[in-house]
């Protein structure tokens, strides 16, 4: 799969500011079938949580933090393998958009008071994302319907959890049915004591990630004005 850069959305950035890119590959046979996951990471959302991230993740993806690093093509495997006998998707139009932003696809701060030096724009990657296979790759565009099957794993699956529902409807319109994968999506990369402690931390990890009110349930929203 080819490296796609998603540069010219000035909000899909990586943590380090680095434009967002994901990895594709068109359907050989023309199929009407789509699969896009997301890739997990570990996430971070203080200075203690991030530092170690930095110290722990060089090189890898590029610290999960930035492309500048990602090679310009990537062999997948599974569900996103072209080989029929590993994969029953192995004919589809595949994206896989890998985190280098920490924040579980949630996020959409320009800045976070928690670690000032950081971006956590996952969910602007996840917008970014759709609008290019719109209007760049072909999603939407065919007279029949198309179905596109869209998840993540671990942390990833977190993120297509959250954006699963708004994802179906936006491309109701397109002639787009949709459908979840989630694989492994109940994480949180810290281990807490207490059902206390977690809360505290994902309500930590909210309010650094800033993630979108739009995308969430009212009753979530109202038991979490901040």
């Amino acid at each position: 799969m080819s490296k796609v850069s998603l540069e010219a959305d000035p909000k899909a950035l990586c943590n380090d500011g680095s434009p967002g890119a994901y990895y594709w590959k068109k359907s050989p046979t023309g199929s009407s079938r789509w699969i896009v996951m997301l890739l997990g990471t570990e996430g971070c959302y203080d200075k203690f949580s991030c530092e170690r991230k930095r110290e722990e993740h060089i090189g890898v993806w590029g610290g999960g933090m930035s492309t500048k690093s990602w090679d310009p093509t990537y062999k997948f495997y599974g569900i996103n393998s072209p080989d029929r006998t590993e994969s029953p998707m192995a004919d589809a139009n595949k994206a896989v958009l890998v985190s280098c932003t920490s924040d579980w696809y949630m996020g959409e701060a320009e800045t976070s008071k928690p670690v000032p030096d950081l971006k956590f724009r996952g969910s602007n990657m996840v917008q970014a994302l759709f609008n290019d296979l719109i209007q760049r790759q072909g999603l939407g565009s065919h007279n029949t319907t198309q179905t596109l099957v869209f998840g993540g794993f671990s942390t990833g699956a977190v993120g297509a959890m959250y954006h699963l529902d708004n994802v179906a409807a936006s491309l109701k319109p397109h002639n787009v049915r949709t459908l979840g994968y989630l694989d492994s999506p109940l994480h949180f990369d810290h281990k807490a004591e207490t059902k206390r402690g977690l809360a505290m931390q994902i309500r930590s990890a909210f309010l650094a990630h800033k993630p979108s009110a739009r995308l969430a349930p009212e009753s979530c929203t109202k038991s979490f004005d901040e």
